[in-house]
């Protein structure tokens, strides 16, 4: 590091021209100053200022004297004063050695240097050297003149010295604001030699600054320009090497009398550590602050008034706030008495006095605190801070001051219970030492308890007693609770006395065994008694063997036994009653009944029963009682009238049983008794209950009420090919849609099977009823998902009115039955209403239900046949087989009339067998006979389709007649698509591989589907009658029936028309593309004989033409 030499004192005070006058009494020098500095930058200027002058001054008193005199006029708040040689060298002063022989050590201090600010102590001490380096360079100027070169020199270097080990350094710029001095502690924060800024500017020095402070530079620069003093801006400095230090700058501008600017002198400090530790210590702050907050304890920092006259809240942490129930808002600044009024009371206030006052810290273990608000016992630590302040730290003990003092209480309950007991209690640790022994001990052995407790638990027995006793002691030790009987002999005299006692194991908190306590009885005189009962007479051991019985029977019995005294307090229960009411013994005796009274009985009910009590002596019924916990339930009581031999009202004995299960089993009963246990919905019973009500109400209200018998459509394929488990799933969920479909105040009931009615009541016109109806059908649009299947079914509704259909429930429900077959017989999934002539045809269709069993087993049934022809060319294509039934009492009937009733009745499956084989056998022999028919077209019914060996029957039964698979063809109904789809589909692709023929019979009519259509092997679509028998009249059929066509074409299926009955009809089919077709027009069905010589006809026609 390299200096830049200063100039001498003398030429330092020279150029500074600055005004110094002297005081002529006093001889003090005064300095003009600066207004606008602070008081420290004031001292340390004039200061600098009064140094340069004493160094012109060659008389060292002279020096000593004016230097006195003018720090005293400073205005520090402390006093030089001169000391001679021979003074008292004070420990307050500034020793300052000279080569001087009287002003060796000139100065002292009086006041307190610690009061002064620490910049202005290290300035005042240094002033103190260098006048010191003065007055020894004038004391010895003579003496040393040859030398005063070296010694001016030597001089000037510590100075320089004393500069650069300065924490500041000193700067000074002329008029053109370029340095002409740098003190060289400038070089070490600055980072560039002294040598590089002397003669610069600092406005040329800003290239290393990188625009890391441009608007703190700015306002240094500005106030440059403005030639005005300024104190402490701090500022960012780049180093060369790229380091960054944060300075402060200060300066004073210099003028002449004139006001002519002469530059700055100022001071500079690098800040950087201290901004730096400024920010470590906010952190710190913010941690500490967290930690103080979050103590468990309660923390209170206060400062002190005067000489701890008073106490104000400075600080205090969550803790405080809680255990105080204050706010630190509302007490910061305030005193602690006014905050708590009995801080002086408790003793805290005297406390935080003489900890500030000693600066011991002192511990205040337990007071009390109370003020009519607060009432507390707190635990308080208080010390004096470093800086003044006094901190309170206290904990909230009351809690474990009022569990000490409940300790202690139960303590002193115990020992007065012990001591008041009348047997021996005493406790001994594991060495048989006793612990404790009762008074009884002491009036028992003449001795007092002080001779006892200490002294060895076996010193009172005898010896062998003591050895039997010891092994008692050791199984206590393991944990044992020993019991024991005794005949004692004391050693002191005493009498022999006859005990009983046991030893219980002592433990501590965690459970280990530290004693035993033993609790002896004087049972001499029971002893004494028990001999006289044993010479009591045999009667009375045979009554107490009756008490000891009637005691089981009162404890073991399930019923609950309650005894009560004459005022009605109970005296007694049994294990049954705390088990049923949930009560314990303890908690009922002396209460009365009405303790677990219900609520639910009225004062009436009560009065009858006193008045039972009072007159019978006895009373018995079914009660409502409330549990403990809350709950009410039934009870079947008999309360008895128990009086003494006087005759007078002794107790009452009630016994009781909990009756909940027998009026659940009742509900139950009474809900399975009228309820469908499958669907949860009324069953037959119930729903004739309300109908019959209803029937009444409407009655009197002169309404109409209706009701709908609904019964599912072939439900028992759905059984027969699913199961019935599946079966059972869809009745529920069929429950669920009807209730779903009805009114709120309508009911819905499942009568049997497949079965449910609905009776609407406060019905209006049959537009309504339909209405109804209408929402039931709607309510079987939507397939039913059961188990991975999904399956459509229909329901067929038959509906009857009151009063006009009937004005009795069986009148109502057998017309509705009746209306639901007609509605069955009009294809199903429909409605109708009750009309007087279905009566009869419900008693037939009776009639043929029980007969048609009969008429398989006595073949009744018989096969017709209507030709199938080629309209074109008029030659037979085939024909199709129909079933008839020969019927003995009503005659030929056609398929109408039965097959409903035998797919209900079960006998579908064995009657569509029989015709398959009857007409393969015999279709077989006609082509043995040389009848040519193309075609045999067979009726498969839905239910056939749903069995899983429909397909092995098939061909089984075409192997059976030997009949060709490919000359038949099996018609199937859009019926089939309700059922097992899949199931059916796959059975026809089996007989479609070996050549059968399939064919869908009346298409459009139910529920056709395009895409079933592709899935089936079809081969040929059956056009219905009922679109055939009206055109080309009826623009609807004639559009349907084109549509049918073209779709056949479009799939390149065959298409055949039924029921054509007309030219016009024949034309027109011909004409569309349909030279197929069945009708009255060609034939009508025939049994076999007429069929075959019909064939025979035809061959002889086609001969002829």
């Amino acid at each position: 590091m390299s200096y830049v030499p200063i100039r001498s004192l003398s030429q330092t005070v020279s150029s500074l021209r600055i005004p110094i006058t002297k005081n002529r009494r006093s001889g003090c020098v005064s300095m003009l100053r600066n207004s606008s500095d602070t008081p420290e930058q004031n001292t340390a200027h004039d200061l600098l200022l009064l140094l340069t002058h004493l160094s012109s001054l060659t008389d060292t008193e002279q020096m000593a004297r004016l230097f006195v005199e003018s720090v005293n006029g400073m205005g520090l708040g402390i006093t030089f004063e001169p000391l001679s040689p021979a003074g008292p060298f004070s420990d307050r002063s500034i020793e300052v050695r000279t080569a001087h022989e009287r002003y060796g050590q000139f100065a002292v201090i009086a006041g307190d240097l610690e009061k002064l600010p620490r910049e202005l102590r290290a300035w005042l001490n240094n002033g103190m050297q260098l006048l010191a380096l003065l007055m020894e360079s004038v004391t010895n100027r003579e003496r040393l003149e040859a030398e005063s070169a070296l010694r001016l020199a030597e001089s000037e270097q510590r100075f320089r010295d004393f500069a650069s080990i300065a924490a500041d350094w000193f700067w000074e710029i002329g008029p053109d604001l370029k340095f002409t001095y740098l003190s060289g502690q400038m070089e070490v924060v600055l980072g560039l030699p002294v040598e590089e800024i002397m003669g610069k500017t600092r406005q040329s020095l800003l290239g290393y600054q990188v625009d890391s402070d441009a608007a703190g530079w700015a306002a240094y620069f500005e106030v440059i320009e403005k030639q005005e003093d300024f104190q402490s801006i701090e500022l960012i400095w780049q180093r060369p090497d790229g380091g960054e230090r944060i300075i402060s700058l200060s300066g004073r501008a210099l003028f002449d009398e004139h006001k002519n600017f002469l530059g700055y002198r100022g001071v500079g400090r690098d800040i950087t550590e201290r901004q730096r530790a400024a920010e470590q210590i906010k952190s710190s702050e913010g941690r500490y602050k967290e930690l103080f907050d979050n103590m468990s304890d309660g923390v209170a920092v206060y400062s002190v008034v005067g000489d701890a006259d008073d106490f104000i809240f400075k600080d205090l942490n969550r803790a405080a706030e809680s255990i105080g129930d204050t706010q630190r808002d509302t007490v910061i600044g305030r005193s602690v008495r006014d905050v708590y009024a009995g801080v002086e009371s408790m003793g805290l206030f005297a406390i935080l006095q003489r900890v500030w006052r000693s600066g011991e810290p002192e511990h205040f273990p337990v007071s009390h605190y109370q003020d009519g608000i607060l009432d507390m016992w707190v635990e308080n630590y208080v010390y004096r801070l470093p800086t003044g302040d006094v901190v309170a730290v206290f904990e909230d003990i009351t809690q474990r001051i009022q569990a000490e003092q409940q300790l202690q209480e139960n303590r002193t309950l115990l020992r007065s219970v012990i001591d008041a007991a009348p047997m021996w209690i005493a406790a001994c640790d594991r060495d048989y030492n006793y612990l404790l022994v009762n008074h009884y001990f002491e009036s028992t052995f003449n001795r007092p308890l002080s001779e006892i407790e200490g002294q060895h638990f076996l010193t009172l027995l005898p010896e062998q007693m003591a050895k039997r006793h010891t092994v008692l002691i050791e199984q206590a030790f393991q944990g044992e609770a020993i019991s024991f009987e005794e005949t004692l002999s004391f050693k002191h005299g005493a009498a022999e006395r006859h005990v009983s006692g046991s030893y219980v194991p002592l433990c501590d908190s965690e459970g280990n065994i530290t004693g035993v306590v033993v609790a002896v009885m004087d049972i001499t005189e029971q002893i004494e008694m028990r001999k006289l009962l044993d010479d009591a007479h045999s009667e009375v051991k045979q009554q107490l063997k009756k008490l000891r019985l009637v005691e089981t029977v009162f404890d073991s019995t399930a019923e609950g036994i309650l005894i009560a005294d004459a005022h009605g307090d109970i005296v007694d229960v049994n294990r049954a009653f705390t088990d049923i009411l949930g009560y314990s013994r303890e908690e009922v005796l002396g209460q009365k009944p009405s303790l677990w009274k219900s609520g639910r009985h009225d004062r009436a009910f009560y009065q009858l029963m006193w008045t039972s009590l009072v007159q019978m002596g006895m009373w018995s019924g079914e009660i409502w009682n409330r549990r403990k916990d809350g709950t009410i339930f039934p009870e079947w009581l008999t309360i008895n009238v128990v009086k003494n031999k006087a005759g007078k009202l002794a107790n009452y004995v009630a016994v009781f049983a909990d009756i909940t299960h027998i009026k659940q089993s009742e509900r139950k009963l009474d809900f399975l008794a009228h309820h469908d246990p499958l669907t949860e919905l009324p069953n037959r019973l119930l729903f004739n209950a309300r109908l019959q009500h209803a029937i009444s109400h409407a009655a009197r209200s002169s309404e109409r009420l209706a009701l709908l018998f609904l019964d599912l459509d072939r439900f028992k394929n759905i059984n027969d090919s699913h199961g019935h488990s599946v079966g059972d799933i869809l009745l529920k969920e069929v429950g669920v849609r009807l209730i779903r479909a009805v009114r709120s105040d309508d009911t819905v009931a499942r009568i049997g099977g497949d079965e449910f009615t609905i009776l609407a009541e406060r019905v209006g016109h049959a537009s309504d009823i339909a209405h109804i109806a209408d929402k039931l059908l709607g309510a079987f649009k939507e397939p039913f998902e059961l188990s991975g299947h999904e399956l459509y079914i229909t329901p067929s509704v038959g509906i009857s009115v009151y009063p006009d259909d009937g004005i009795t429930p069986e009148e109502l429900m057998r017309n509705a039955d009746a209306a639901m077959y007609s509605a069955k017989d009009a294809g199903r999934s429909g409605y109708a209403f009750y009309r007087e002539e279905l009566t009869s045809v419900a008693f037939e269709r009776v009639l043929l239900e029980s007969s048609i069993r009969h008429g398989l087993d006595r073949q009744e049934f018989v096969l017709y046949y209507q030709p199938q022809v080629d309209m074109q060319t008029g030659k037979t294509h085939g024909a199709e087989v129909l079933v008839r039934w020969q019927h003995p009492d009503m005659g030929l009937l056609g398929p109408m009339k039965f097959i409903s009733a035998a797919e209900d009745l079960g006998l579908i499956l064995p009657l569509g067998e029989w015709i398959l084989r009857t007409a393969l056998s015999r279709a077989k022999s006609w082509c043995d006979q040389g009848y040519l028919c193309e075609l045999l077209s067979v009726n498969a019914s839905a239910i056939e389709l749903q069995q899983a060996d429909y397909a092995e029957k098939v061909l089984a039964l075409l192997e059976e007649t030997g009949f060709p698979p490919e000359q038949l063809e099996l018609e199937v109904t859009e019926g089939l698509f309700l059922g097992e789809f899949e199931l059916a589909a796959r059975s026809l692709q089996k007989l479609r591989d070996v050549g059968v023929s399939i064919a869908i019979d009346d298409f459009g009519t139910g529920y056709s589907s395009l895409s079933y259509l592709k899935r089936l092997p079809i081969d040929r679509l059956k056009i219905d009658r009922s679109f055939v028998q009206d055109i080309p009249c009826d623009e609807n059929d004639v559009a349907i029936t084109r549509a049918v066509i073209s779709l056949a074409k479009s799939l390149q299926l065959k298409v055949i028309a039924e029921g054509v009955e007309t030219t016009v009809q024949k034309e027109f089919l011909i004409n569309e593309g349909c030279s197929v077709a069945q009708g009255y027009l060609f034939a009508r069905p025939m049994p076999e004989d007429a069929f075959l010589r019909w064939l025979k006809d035809q061959v002889v026609t086609d001969c002829q033409d």
